[in-house]
């Protein structure tokens, strides 16, 4: 794969004219004598309700390059999709998903099919120690069949609420991570025994597919603010999303706010690791600060980082350095908290090809975007 590398470059922010109403930050980096372009196109996009404050819309895609987009509507829950076959240009009709909410913790597995994974029902039956049996959903690659089923989580000393929120250790925000080996890492934050009020981030592992999982590290706890001269209330780490990067690390960002206050926003913080997520660094600020809640990281091809995040607003982000800084930005709205939530999801459809979805003045849609 092409890594980009920064040393004695500039980058510049090319685009589509569709694009520049949208907002868009451009960074350089020290020129020489060369230049290179990331450019940044992004589609028409497709309205898939008329519904602006929601939080639960999200989408995937398949092996086979097909991509699902779920949404709610005014006085529902997520209940319907609509799938596209040409990277997001285009969606069917809608269809009717009797779940009522496929969540935005999936992959498309290698060996066929879309695994899905939610909320719990709780421990497991007998009282396990430091079991819980969480949703799982399959899809066929196409979207059109699916098989619900259950899947037990092993977290050894794991508190089943929070101070912030009555849930287990929750599947939320981001991907799953398929490994060359065809292991999955999902991501889960909530609390550990000695916690106390404060989330910890934590990697969990599967080796059946999503069938079971097991403990695998702890990315991120801290019971006390890192930067406490920085506005918001610090909550620990939570709402991690994980990303498989193409020189073989991995990324998590997190976000860190708790309580929202106006105008009182966190930004989120990022670790990696270097082997397979058993260790990890010590989270740092994100450069510039992304504001500030449920990020979604994807990788493309051309080695380019993107992380979707809101709050105030609804942006794409895009990182030449394996996200130690964040050159470039996308911005499809910037109403705050109390408009649109800023929790919006993102895929990757193909080589150096995007779908987000998410809320702007008019209602719920799908944006295709290339990079």
């Amino acid at each position: 794969m092409y890594k980009y590398k920064l040393i004695g470059r500039a980058f510049l922010l090319g685009t589509a004219m569709c694009i520049l109403a949208m907002g868009i930050i451009p960074t350089s980096v020290g020129a020489e004598n060369e230049t290179e372009m990331l450019k940044i196109t992004a589609g028409e996009p497709t309205t898939l309700s008329n519904l602006v404050n929601q939080n639960t819309a999200s989408v995937a895609v398949s092996r086979t390059g097909v991509i699902a987009a779920f949404y709610p509507k005014p006085g529902t829950s997520p209940k319907f999709y609509r799938i596209s076959r040409d990277g997001g240009r285009t969606w069917s009709q809608e269809m009717d998903f009797p779940p009522e909410y496929a969540g935005m913790m999936s992959v498309g597995l290698r060996e066929g099919g879309v695994l899905f994974m939610l909320g719990t029902n709780g421990p497991v039956e007998g009282n396990k120690p430091d079991q819980l049996e969480y949703k799982r959903l399959i899809f066929s690659d196409n979207f059109l069949k699916y098989e619900e089923s259950t899947s037990v989580v092993s977290l050894p000393n794991v508190v089943m609420h929070t101070k912030w929120a009555k849930f287990w250790p929750a599947f939320s925000v981001g991907k799953i991570v398929q490994l060359d080996n065809g292991d999955l890492l999902g991501t889960l934050y909530g609390n550990l025994r000695g916690d106390n009020d404060w989330y910890r981030t934590m990697i969990v592992r599967s080796t059946d597919l999503g069938r079971s999982w097991q403990y695998h590290a702890s990315v991120a706890f801290s019971p006390d603010d890192p930067d406490a001269q920085l506005a918001g209330q610090y909550c620990g780490y939570c709402e991690p999303s994980l990303a498989l990067l193409s020189d073989g690390q991995l990324l998590c960002i997190m976000r860190t706010q708790g309580t929202h206050y106006p105008g009182e926003y966190r930004p989120l913080y990022q670790c990696w690791s270097d082997d397979l997520g058993k260790t990890w660094t010590k989270p740092v600020l994100s450069k510039p600060h992304l504001m500030n809640i449920a990020p979604v990281l994807a990788v493309l091809d051309n080695g380019v980082a993107a992380c979707v995040y809101g709050r105030p607003g609804f942006h794409v982000a895009f990182s030449l350095d394996n996200g130690h800084t964040w050159q470039n930005r996308v911005s499809f709205s910037h109403l705050p908290c109390g408009v649109i939530t800023g929790q919006f999801d993102m895929v990757k459809v193909g080589p150096n090809r995007l779908v987000a979805v998410g809320s702007d003045s008019e209602g719920t849609k799908v944006w295709p975007l290339t990079v």
